[in-house]
């Protein structure tokens, strides 16, 4: 997973990729995500990957901050595709209140990953 970088916003194009990291297509962004991404620039913001570590600490932190309230965060790594969930748990009846991205979605990328694969690997 990669944060996309603010010089193709500032260009006026967005590169979007797959789970793969592969490039998919051009996204026009808008004027206002333009004039944002200038002011990032000058910051020195650049791409850079999203790592297990990062978010360990950044879901500490939320943790640390709504600490009190009957909400806590957690994260795990999808089997199949790698991806980084975070959960919203109620602390009072220990459910699962939403998935970012939910746990659906990412087995059904990988089944369409996986049979994707098969239809490659049938062609040779």
């Amino acid at each position: 997973m990669r944060i996309s970088g603010m010089d193709a916003m500032a260009n006026g194009i967005q590169q979007t990729v797959d789970l793969q990291g592969r490039p998919v297509e051009a996204v026009p962004v808008s004027p206002k995500l333009q004039s944002r991404s200038t002011d990032q620039q000058s910051t020195g913001t650049q791409d850079y990957p999203v790592t297990e570590k990062v978010v360990a600490e950044a879901v500490e932190r939320v943790n640390k901050v709504i600490e009190g309230s009957s909400r806590r965060f957690v994260y795990s790594v999808h089997e199949k595709t790698n991806e980084i969930m975070i959960k919203v748990i109620d602390e009072n009846t220990k459910e699962v209140i939403r998935e970012i991205p939910p746990k659906k979605i990412l087995d059904m990328v990988a089944n369409m990953l996986e049979m994707a694969g098969l239809l490659v690997d049938e062609r040779r």
